[in-house]
C-alpha cells in the first residue's frame, strides 16, 4: 500500500520522503505528522519525473507545507510564524 494519498513516480516518492525528513528535522515533529501534512497538502495530485514538484528544494516544500503557501515564511522570523494545524497519520 502506498503511504502517499496521491500518485507518485519512484523519483517523486523519494523526493517526498526528503520533504518529510526535512520537516522532521526543521520542526521537530514526528514522521507521522510530517506524512499527514504532506498527504493533506498534495491530496489528489499526481507527480511524475517531470513534475513541478522538483522546482523547489525539499526544505522549501517543508516550510510551505508546515506554515502554509501564503505564509511568506522566507521573509519572517521563525518566532513570528504559526504552523498550520496538524493532521497526523493514524
Amino acid at each position: 500500500m502506498n503511504k502517499y494519498h496521491f500518485q507518485v513516480s519512484i523519483n517523486a516518492e523519494q523526493y517526498c520522503d526528503e520533504v518529510i525528513n526535512e520537516m522532521v528535522k526543521l520542526f521537530n515533529i514526528s514522521n507521522n505528522e510530517a506524512l499527514g501534512r504532506v498527504n493533506r497538502h498534495w491530496a489528489g495530485k499526481s507527480f511524475d519525473d517531470e513534475s513541478l514538484l522538483f522546482h523547489m528544494l525539499p526544505e522549501e516544500w517543508a516550510n510551505d507545507i508546515y506554515y502554509g503557501l501564503n505564509s511568506f515564511w522566507w521573509k519572517k522570523e521563525k518566532k513570528d510564524l504559526i504552523p498550520l494545524p496538524s493532521n497526523e497519520e493514524i
